[in-house]
């Protein structure tokens, strides 16, 4: 596992905690890191309060006892930009590029000087959708749209950070997509959610298969199922026997190799949708 990919798993990690106090906005964390070290760490609280980048920022104690511009400071010291520029910031979601209840996070990025800001997708909100990552390369920022360039050239992850990786896509994707709010991640057959799991035990889900469900009707389909394998996993006979009587009871079912190829499929599924 590279160094950003163990600090962005970090960050997904963080944005969890947010979990069902954040709607109608996803949940999003951020990493802020010096010299191979965590300095700080944030993720958004609740819906309307600080984002996930002004709380890691916050958390940040920088030597000297300087503040930042979270503090209400109206300049940033000369120490703090300082010892901004030698950080990397991990979010899991592209920073913010409009006023809302808060101000723009990627203008806050900008005054503390960060060096590079590692970003997990980017803003589907037609609001910002690439903005923020546009303001930030153009002060000089190294901004890396994680997801787009890197996740195809992945390798040695997991299947659970496959998944992972799926549901915070589908997390920052729910504007655009709101079925998406009930894209399920189902490994083993359980669920992050008790009466989902009910349901799928009722229908004699079995360990393994599926690890995505997404209960929403296409076309002349009841749902999407989707197994995710590592780039050379194989399916059991028994996932294959669950995956075809699947298909002949009427939902799509597919195996997917990593997070791109579930994405992908996601998303084909969902263009038949004429709702």
């Amino acid at each position: 596992m590279t160094t950003d990919e163990k600090y962005m798993l970090r960050a997904i990690q963080l944005a969890k905690c947010g979990e069902a106090n954040t709607v109608p906005n996803p949940m999003v964390g951020a990493v802020i890191v010096r010299n191979d070290c965590i300095v700080g760490e944030g993720y958004h609280r609740k819906y309307g309060g600080p984002h996930a980048e002004v709380n890691a920022v916050r958390s940040v104690r920088i030597p000297g006892g300087h503040t930042t511009l979270c503090d209400g400071q109206h300049n940033i010291p000369r120490e703090t930009s300082e010892y901004f520029a030698e950080c990397t910031m991990y979010v899991t979601l592209e920073p913010c590029s409009h006023w809302g209840k808060t101000p723009p996070c990627c203008d806050m990025i900008v005054e503390h000087g960060f060096k590079r800001v590692v970003i997990g997708t980017q803003d589907p909100n037609a609001k910002v959708n690439g903005e923020g990552i546009r303001r930030m390369r153009e002060a000089g920022i190294e901004a890396i749209d994680y997801h787009r360039p890197h996740v195809p050239e992945i390798t040695g992850w997991t299947e659970a950070e496959e998944q992972e990786l799926v549901i915070k896509w589908a997390e920052a994707q729910a504007c655009k997509y709101p079925c998406l709010h009930r894209l399920y991640h189902c490994p083993n057959g359980g669920s992050r959610h008790p009466a989902e799991a009910v349901h799928l035990k009722k229908m004699g889900v079995k360990p393994g298969v599926p690890d995505l469900f997404l209960p929403y009707p296409v076309g002349d389909y009841h749902g999407l199922f989707i197994e995710m394998k590592a780039e050379n996993g194989t399916l059991r006979a028994t996932q294959r026997d669950w995956l075809e009587w699947l298909r002949e009871v009427g939902y799509a079912a597919y195996v997917c190799h990593g997070a791109e190829a579930a994405i992908n499929c996601i998303k084909e599924y969902l263009s038949h949708d004429k709702t």
